[in-house]
């Protein structure tokens, strides 16, 4: 419903009814008509489905008003988000009773505008105990406990729920022994109060003391069981909350759901599914939470099964599912199903929404495609810190340290604080850029200026920069120096920059097997050295030959000091020729469309002679080659790479 629209609509009424003599206009009646109860019906009808220009129609056709018929108005422009049109309706009734007063009210602190809330209930003629809950709600849900606790001592009278609204309150707000003063002395308690004690000792993690106020519950509800075992999932103490989940007299789906989430979260994620399939009904949030735990538990691919599962059974997803999934394509850089995802949330109009768009930017970045980051961040609305972020780390990944560090002085001007995370893409596009007196102004000015004490990851970064930078000694000092001990990744950085690595491979240093990956047509094919599983491996190697003798007359000389054998040089040069990353470059040369990127993802650090080779073949194919190993994006054109030969 467009407020806009909703808007006119009023005011045009308004001006119709001062144009009529006052002996003409419509004068409120009583409640009791049984014809005013139908148009009632029909107004609130209306509301319900939004419906609020139908629904004004209907009151302006009206033959006389009740309070009922304005109420009905209001409370329904106020759940469908019309706060002008609700309080212009609300000052224009000629007779407002206590409903009219609580209805407004309470729509303000829906909206938490607890200022115009107060501001209309210190000016109630009278007031109701619902009157006084009301304004106590909203100061106890916006964490104003103590302002909360001035209104409930003010309170005439007081009945349950007012009691059990200040107990959770308190217990919300961290204060728990206030919570359980006042659940002790309240003078009546229902399995409304019961269950708020046990849930605030839940939400302060003792759940030890929930468990026994639990056992001593008079009665239970569904909401009691469902906090008494998420009190057990967050403690990861699944045991304990499947013994409730089994006894439990009766489940709704955010129960299994509960379970379902535990389980994929303490990375059982075979459990979780056994609940899932065994669901007699499932929501949004059921879809969401097994795409999730998939996905957590770096099962990526059954993650996007499922997902498209869900959609081809025409199942509801919510926003979290989308998430979850775009999270899912970035980890496993499923670049064409991440674009399709995308185009359904345009579809839902979701994609320029911060929560959304944010797993979309992620996701553009980590599948190598930062032009489509850029558009879709420059029509992001309300972007937050992670937003930028993201942007920042994602250039800084692709190798534009210097665009990186753009973003970074835009998002300052933005007035945005950065944070931590954003000091950490600040340093590592110094160091994929060789920036090294800029990252030592970052890093040694980080806390004066942003106010962030330097981390582990911070000072990772600097070693990276210093050692890329050939300043071993200073790097070396650096972490000698850290508030705390350097760990086994930091060493590796170190010993990486200081060339030891050929040292260690001699010496028989385990190394992890490569491999690489591309996309075509929703298709993985994956490429280990020699690709010998490959099915089209005589096409590949053919193809490859002939690329290699035009590479070797275009200028290209193999790096063969990078092959860890005593062997011979010719033996050498053709071990490399058939490194992982290059296989897969090559069937994305001969299977991707002219025109298109190739992208292409590797598990390890690209070795020097491929990336060389790589800038080569880019260059006589005429091709953009994306390749993302696991430091960084290179972007591969025309003969160079945008790392500027500096990983």
């Amino acid at each position: 419903m467009d407020s806009t629209d909703s808007e006119a609509n009023f005011h045009s009424w308004k001006r119709n009814q001062t144009q009529i003599p006052k002996s003409q206009r419509k004068h409120p009646c009583k409640s009791g008509d049984a014809d005013i109860k139908e148009w009632n019906v029909a107004i609130s009808s209306y509301m319900r489905n939004g419906r609020c220009n139908e629904a004004l129609r209907v009151f302006e056709r009206m033959p006389r008003w009740s309070s009922v018929s304005y109420n009905a108005m209001i409370s329904g422009y106020l759940r469908n988000g019309e706060f002008e049109s609700a309080r212009k309706l609300f000052d224009e009734m000629p007779e407002r009773d206590l409903v009219s007063w609580n209805v407004m009210i309470k729509g303000y602190v829906r909206n938490r505008n607890l200022g115009k809330a107060r501001e209309l209930f210190e000016s109630m003629p009278e007031r109701d105990v619902c009157s006084w809950t009301t304004i106590l709600s909203g100061y106890a849900q916006s964490e104003c406990v103590d302002e909360a606790r001035r209104v409930f001592d003010r309170m005439p009278e007081r009945d349950v729920v007012s009691w059990n609204t200040i107990i959770s309150g308190y217990a919300q707000n961290g204060d728990i022994v206030k919570a359980r003063k006042l659940f002790d002395e309240s003078p009546a308690q229902d399995v409304f109060t019961w269950t708020a004690m046990v849930s605030g000792y839940v939400q302060n993690g003792m759940v030890e003391e929930a468990r026994e106020l639990f056992d001593k519950m008079p009665e239970r509800n569904e909401v009691s069981w469902n906090a008494m075992i998420a009190g057990y999932v967050q403690d990861e103490r699944m045991e304990l909350a499947k013994e409730l989940f089994d006894i439990m007299p009766f489940r709704n789906v955010s129960t299994w759901n509960t379970m379902i989430t535990g389980y994929a979260q303490c990375g059982d994620v075979s459990e979780a599914k056994k609940l899932f399939d065994k669901m007699p009904k499932r929501d949004p949030v059921s879809w969401a939470a097994m795409i999730a735990g998939y996905s957590q538990c770096g099962h990526g691919y059954e993650a996007l099964r499922l997902f498209v599962q869900v959609e081809r059974e025409g199942g509801r997803l919510n926003r979290f599912s989308f998430s979850s999934a775009l999270i899912t394509c970035a980890d496993v850089v499923a670049l064409e199903l991440g674009k399709q995802l995308h185009g359904r949330l345009v579809k839902g109009g979701y994609e320029t929404r911060c929560f959304v768009g944010n797993a979309l930017l992620s996701m553009y970045c980590k599948c190598g495609s930062i032009e489509e980051a850029y558009d879709l961040f420059e029509e992001m609305t309300g972007k937050d810190i992670f937003s930028w972020n993201t942007m920042i780390a994602g250039y800084s990944r692709h190798g534009f340290g210097e665009e990186a560090l753009r973003f970074f002085e835009s998002m300052k001007r933005e007035g945005l604080k950065p944070d931590d995370a954003t000091l950490v893409a600040v340093l590592t596009a110094c160091s994929h850029t060789g920036l090294v007196d800029k990252g030592r102004q970052y890093f040694y000015t980080m806390t004066q200026d942003f106010g962030v004490t330097p981390n582990s990851q911070h000072y990772a970064c600097m070693v990276d920069l210093l050692g890329r930078a050939g300043l071993l000694e200073e790097a070396h000092n650096l972490m000698k120096n850290m508030p705390f001990e350097p760990d086994g990744a930091m060493w590796k950085t170190l010993l990486s920059a200081s060339k030891l690595r050929k040292r260690m491979l001699n010496q028989g240093v385990k190394i992890f097997k490569g491999y690489s990956w591309i996309e075509i047509q929703n298709k993985t094919h994956t490429f280990y050295v020699g690709g010998e599983f490959h099915p089209e491996k005589d096409e590949i190697y053919a193809f490859l030959e002939d690329l290699h003798l035009r590479m070797k007359k275009a200028g290209y000389v193999s790096k063969t000091s990078v092959v860890p054998h005593d062997v011979e040089e010719e033996e050498k040069e053709c071990m490399v020729q058939y490194h992982s990353e290059r296989l897969a470059v090559a069937y994305g040369i001969m299977r991707v469309s002219s025109g298109k990127p190739i992208r292409v993802m590797k598990n390890l650090r690209v070795c020097e002679d491929c990336h060389s080779a790589i800038k080569c073949m880019a260059k006589i194919t005429g091709r953009l080659i994306i390749l993302r190993d696991k430091k960084r994006f290179h972007h591969f054109k025309d003969g160079s790479c945008s790392c500027g030969d500096y990983w």
